[in-house]
């Protein structure tokens, strides 16, 4: 609920770039997936996973562009269209970067690509961008030299802290939407659509319920248990990886 309210917050915002920031099977692909579908009516949109880049964002882009309209444009004529696009149609065009932690040419790459293309999609008010970041990776997306935030950190939204560069002692965890382990209330309406997705018997209780606090862990119990017999009332983190 958080997370779709301050996505909804930054669409109305003049800021460019949102993210997503968890760790491995905390729902990032899941979100950005269901934020393309959802907005479809209502907007343009262009999803990409940076695990399978060739040559960057841009040129894929720019790729695909040639291959839908038979024309070989390059990528500012191409963002120049694309924006025009969408202002005539009173729309705007959201393009979903996933994993950006997992493109094949580093870190590095994709961090100096995402630094000039923020620069740059400022100048075009109707192009948005999404991304999603692992934890561990971010600092090295937004802070150089672990010394100061960068130029990308100051267009993301939600931003605590509104970074500046000049910052000597960046904390990470101020930039960007950062999801985390299930609140109690989460947890029961994630347990009930579960329950209902799965069909799997029993309740929740003890350390099966400390568990499933971690979204990957109550996907786990979900897949093992649904449709087959009762849950546990305890079980290890340890038993639940071996099953």
């Amino acid at each position: 609920r958080l997370l779709n309210e301050a996505f909804i917050n930054w669409m109305k915002s003049e800021r460019s770039v949102f993210a997503v920031v968890a760790q491995s099977g905390y729902g990032k692909t899941n979100f950005m997936c269901a934020k393309v579908e959802e907005i479809a009516a209502s907007q343009f949109s262009l999803f990409y996973n940076a695990n399978r880049f060739t040559n960057g964002l841009l040129q894929s882009i720019t790729n695909d562009f040639i291959w839908e309209f038979h024309r070989e444009k390059n990528s500012v004529h191409i963002f120049d269209r694309l924006d025009q696009i969408a202002k005539n149609a009173d729309k705007k065009l959201i393009i979903f970067l996933d994993a950006v932690d997992e493109n094949p040419s580093g870190i590095v790459a994709i961090k100096n690509e995402l630094l000039d293309l923020t620069s740059r999609i400022q100048n075009y008010p109707n192009i948005k961008l999404v991304i999603s970041c692992k934890t561990f990776d971010w600092p090295y997306v937004i802070i150089d030299g672990n010394q100061a935030f960068n130029s990308l950190a100051e267009t993301i939204n939600p931003s605590c802290g509104h970074p500046e560069t000049r910052l000597t002692t960046p904390d990470a965890d101020e930039v960007g939407f950062h999801l985390v382990e299930f609140t109690t209330e989460e947890l029961e309406e994630a347990i009930t659509k579960y329950k209902n997705a799965y069909s799997f018997k029993g309740d929740f209780g003890g350390e099966l319920l400390k568990e499933s606090r971690n979204p990957l862990m109550l996907r786990f119990i979900s897949e093992i248990y649904g449709g087959r017999e009762e849950i546990p009332t305890s079980i290890s983190s340890l038993e639940l990886f071996n099953l």
